[in-house]
């Protein structure tokens, strides 16, 4: 789901595929900065001794420093950041376990025998502080099961934190088997590396400086010293000229060294002041001194040179995540890191940055646990350029949702949607209701109105003949007839005048009692809006009908 809009958003849909398909933004782990708002091989930057080297800011992922980075070397004991990494996020630190037989004792050990009992921890500091080969070995076959089983869950961590050119066959670094060697970048170890320090148990392993393996049955206590000179103050070492230059460096908090003959020497240091925190990569330097000082040179021009600009501010709730089928119908979204850009300290901040929102999805189906990869923000530049991605994640668990969430409805939206059905409901048939009662009101009143126009009109003569008319009336025969507010239909007329309601004439003596025949209605009379049948004027007549005082067998004295 995009929040892009129009020519822009168009735009930035195309750039943002293209650059999926080229790999240069990574799925997962430490994001690279897409098009970096500094130059990373700028002129003003330090000339090094190292073949390979990058400087990366950890938060962002920016490179403010580049050589030869993407050239493919072997790592050495770098390697172990990784196998430290794979280690802290499988097994349990407190785990304990026997050293069995056949441990490789090559290179730089902590001297593990058959039969002794360690804890993960212990291994865990002898492999990062002593470099010890055979402690990485030993925490390979615990976790892996093999070491071949091992190095594949390394290379799938590997490209889930970003890597293109990484392939690891062995967990150490070792370069004994040519079959096995490590292969990697300074790029990719780069976000390895950035990666490891977001685990905060391998921040507190590599920063440390000394730690002690209590003894075993059979061997005394061993005491471990981190070989990373930069972590050590006062570490001054002196130079081919005479000079003397002090390794340690202000806010280094990690990582680890390395080195083998085909290797050379390498080291990854990270470095942190206030809020900046750069990670520097060295491969193939000339020897373990100038792996330092290349170190600090890029650390120096790093801290000098830039400045680390937030756009959106780590668990910062920036949009919501749909969810099917769920307790609720949204759940909150928010990077876990700062989404930063990095900039040369004599430039003001970019005018125009904006940033999108990209969900993998429009809706996740429930449950969802809190911490869920959902999608990525973007920083944009005015001309629409990336300039900085950080990973989306959600902010809670949500669980399934009742039945009606099959239907959209949440949980937390059920009982207004069921209140609001019940109301309308109710609403519905009290209309129904109110509207019966009202409908039999009017049909009552409107049979009460026409009896009463019916009364009128028979009162006005309005159907009768002029000799019918004298006749109720005593008036001559001659005058004419009122007019009602009436006329009766024809039908109508004709049920008046039916002969089991029509007077009979009265005739000379001696001469047979005929019925009236009925005279045809007064066209001039004037017609009342409504029809009636017969059998309607016949009701409405039920008990209007009265007989003559004088005249008892005469049916059309009403009154």
């Amino acid at each position: 789901m995009r929040k892009a809009h129009g020519l822009s958003g168009i735009i930035v849909c195309v750039t943002i595929a293209a650059l999926f398909l080229m790999g240069t933004v990574p799925s997962f782990g430490a994001e690279k900065e897409i098009y970096p708002t500094i130059d990373p091989t700028s002129e003003d930057a330090p000339k090094i001794n190292a073949r390979s080297a990058i400087v990366i800011e950890s938060g962002s992922g920016t490179v403010v420093y580049e050589k030869n980075a993407d050239v493919v070397r072997e790592p050495a004991s770098v390697t172990k950041i990784l196998n430290c990494l794979v280690v802290l996020e499988t097994l349990d630190m407190d785990q304990e376990v026997t050293v069995p037989k056949g441990i490789d004792l090559t290179g730089s050990i902590i001297g593990l025998m058959k039969g002794e009992k360690f804890t993960v921890e212990q291994l865990v500091y002898g492999m990062m502080l002593e470099s010890g080969n055979d402690a990485a070995q030993m925490l390979a076959i615990t976790a892996g099961g093999t070491e071949e089983e091992f190095c594949e869950m390394m290379n799938e961590r590997a490209k889930a934190c970003g890597t293109e050119h990484t392939d690891f066959r062995n967990p150490n670094g070792l370069n004994d088997d040519p079959d096995k060697l490590n292969k990697t970048t300074a790029s990719d170890l780069a976000l390895i590396a950035a990666e490891a320090m977001r685990n905060e148990t391998f921040r507190e392993v590599v920063s440390t400086k000394k730690y002690t393996i209590p003894a075993t049955s059979k061997t005394p206590v061993r005491k471990l010293k981190n070989t990373n000179l930069c972590l050590w103050e006062n570490t001054k070492i002196a130079l081919e000229d005479g000079t003397e230059i002090d390794l340690g460096y202000e806010g280094c908090n990690g990582i680890k060294t390395g080195f083998t003959t085909t290797a050379g020497s390498c080291y990854a240091g990270s470095a942190k002041r206030d809020d900046m925190e750069y990670i520097v990569i060295i491969l193939d330097a000339d020897d373990d001194t100038t792996r330092f000082t290349d170190a600090i040179k890029l650390w120096d021009y790093a801290f000098d040179h830039f400045q680390r600009e937030v756009i959106v501010s780590a668990g910062r709730v920036i949009g919501a995540q749909g969810v099917k089928k769920g307790s609720v119908r949204k759940v909150d979204i928010a990077p876990k890191r700062d989404l930063t850009i990095m900039m040369p300290k004599d430039e003001e901040l970019l005018e125009g940055i904006t940033t999108e929102i990209v969900l993998d999805k429009t809706k996740v189906e429930a449950p969802v646990e809190e911490g869920t990869a959902v999608g990525k923000v973007y920083a944009y530049d005015s001309s629409f350029r990336p300039i900085g991605v950080q990973t989306l994640y959600t902010t809670a668990s949500v669980a399934e949702g009742g039945p009606l969430s099959v239907i959209g409805i949440a949980d937390n939206e059920a009982p207004w949607v069921i209140g609001g059905a019940a109301v309308l409901l109710l609403l519905i048939i009290l209309g129904a209701i109110k509207g019966r009662r009202g409908r039999k009101k009017d049909r009552k009143g409107q049979q009460e109105d026409m009896r009463t126009e019916l009364v009128k009109m028979r009162s006005a003569g309005v159907g009768m003949t002029p000799a019918e008319w004298s006749e109720v009336t005593g008036e001559p025969a001659d005058v004419p007839i009122p007019q009602g507010p009436a006329r009766l239909t024809e039908e109508e007329y004709e049920a008046i005048n039916a002969p089991e309601i029509t007077r009979s004439e009265k005739l000379p003596a001696g001469k047979p009692v005929a019925p009236k025949t009925p005279a045809p209605p007064d066209p001039n009379q004037p017609r009342r809006h409504g029809r009636m049948t017969a059998q309607e004027l016949e009701d409405l007549l039920a008990g209007r009908i009265v007989q003559r005082k004088d005249d008892p067998d005469d049916p059309l004295d009403r009154n």
